[in-house]
């Protein structure tokens, strides 16, 4: 991957695993804010994250900890919250278990076009030093040989103003944009993040990123050679579960 921009200030971080021989995860974050300190706690969420799944804690007891970690280690006035969206998948099972911790919706695209929205198992980070009842859960979807798409709020905040008040890109440019890329065989990340610019004028006003990985054969199908792709100083996207940079 070659990042676009100044990583180092980048909120967004994603990153494919391989948890064992038949088991694989995906994870997905976004802290909130901007500057260095933003990217220091943006690496170090996802350091935590990392480790907690390598260790194979099960997906709902991970927000947990990653909440309790980013509250009492990272949480501040600058940096109020985090999202987080984690999905598993095993080789011999024909299904995705997914844990979100209020993350942007994912999108899951059957090979006709057909998606269902992945939506939140539990809060944001932080939410539960105010709602300490709350909970984080799991979901269990079948799938067969489907397009996993996950995009960080920078994608579907993207917005300009029609003279009335201002029209944001939302899940449904993501969807149109997916359907585009198939429809002209074009790289499905470049083209969400391309439709993203468009809508905004060629100005995103945060960090935005794209993950696009392949479910086929009960595993995450992914590049050996994994690209990166800057435009304007805006995010690097990369087909095939890696992250993005600073918008």
């Amino acid at each position: 991957m070659r990042p676009a921009g100044d990583a180092t200030s980048c909120g967004d971080f994603a990153e494919h695993l391989n948890l064992s021989p038949d088991r694989s995860a995906l994870l997905v974050g976004d802290i909130a804010g901007r500057g260095l300190a933003v990217g220091y706690a943006a690496r170090a969420l996802h350091a935590y994250v990392r480790s907690s799944l390598l260790s194979g804690m099960p997906l709902p007891e991970c927000l947990r900890a990653c909440d309790d970690f980013f509250t009492r280690s990272i949480m501040c006035d600058e940096i109020p919250f985090a999202t987080l969206f984690i999905a598993e998948t095993h080789e011999s099972e024909s299904k995705l278990c997914y844990a979100s911790a209020g993350h942007e919706p994912g999108l899951l695209f059957s090979e006709t076009g057909r998606h269902r929205h992945l939506d939140p198992t539990g809060p944001i980070l932080g939410l539960r030093a105010i709602l300490p009842d709350s909970t984080f859960g799991e979901r269990v979807v079948p799938v067969s040989c489907e397009l996993l798409v996950i995009v960080t709020d920078g994608v579907t905040e993207a917005r300009r103003s029609d003279g009335e008040g201002l029209l944001f890109f939302g899940s449904t440019g993501v969807v149109r944009a997916v359907r585009d890329a198939r429809f002209n065989q074009h790289e499905t990340a470049k083209a969400i993040h391309e439709a993203a610019l468009r809508h905004a004028r060629e100005t995103l006003s945060d960090d935005a990123s794209v993950v696009v990985a392949t479910i086929s054969a009960m595993r995450y199908a992914h590049s050996p050679a994994m690209k990166g792709h800057g435009y304007d100083g805006a995010t690097s996207l990369v087909q095939h579960a890696v992250a993005a940079v600073q918008a």
